[in-house]
């Protein structure tokens, strides 16, 4: 096995390879999947996640325009999903 790289490194590589792979086709995807993970060392699926990713999470994300918006289910969804699920989570709340 090579050396690896710094974290720091992994970073930068990471967001100089990031834009690249969202605007590339399927064939080139797997090609530069391939070099990022030969040279993170990351798993595989590990480094899909990573390329996947528009933007980073926290203060930074918000700094470069990218917001994550959240998931909005109206009073239905809750309802059902409190009826289905509630059971769980009272049982799961007595085991803290």
């Amino acid at each position: 096995m090579g050396k690896r790289i710094s974290s720091q490194m992994r970073r930068e590589l990471l967001e100089a390879t990031r834009w690249r792979y969202h605007k590339s086709s399927k064939t080139d995807k797997t090609r530069i999947l391939n070099e990022f993970v030969a040279l993170t060392g990351y798993h595989r699926k590990h480094g899909v996640r990573l390329l996947s990713q528009l933007c980073d999470a926290g203060a930074k994300a918000v700094q470069d325009g990218c917001i994550r918006s959240r998931r909005v289910y109206d009073e239905a969804v809750k309802e059902a999903l409190t009826v289905k699920c509630g059971k769980r989570r009272i049982a799961s709340a007595g085991n803290d």
